[in-house]
């Protein structure tokens, strides 16, 4: 009599089975994105001293863009771990990076309306 654990296993996809390009596009993606995480990490230190400057923030106001940027992974960390428990990694990885290319696009029109305020502001 064998375990569950055995006839899982048993059960499991050989390696050779399993056609070597899908290891490659998926580790192709990953790299991407996590690349693309990196950066925009890093992007951020960058630009917090440039916020100060056309903003003119103060340390505290500047250094809360680093505060909510990190605690954004706080407050949706269990919202997403339930839409991979119900959809999947791959759909939940699919539907986040949507969502960030629609806020990507939704970007242009709110740092226009944010510019042409500025300027309104700077004007009066």
């Amino acid at each position: 009599m064998t375990s569950s654990a055995t006839q899982s296993i048993s059960n499991a996809p050989k390696m050779s089975s399993i056609p070597r390009w899908s290891y490659l596009q998926a580790m192709t993606v990953m790299n991407g994105l996590f690349f693309s995480w990196g950066f925009v990490t890093a992007l951020k230190d960058i630009l917090i001293p440039q916020l100060k400057a056309v903003y003119r923030l103060n340390f505290t106001q500047a250094m809360f863009v680093q505060c909510v940027f990190f605690t954004a992974y706080l407050v949706f960390s269990l919202p997403c771990s339930r839409l991979i428990d119900k959809f999947g990694y791959k759909m939940a990885m699919s539907m986040g990076l949507f969502t960030m290319g629609v806020g990507a696009f939704l970007f242009v029109p709110a740092a226009y309306i944010s510019s042409f305020g500025f300027f309104l502001l700077r004007c009066l």
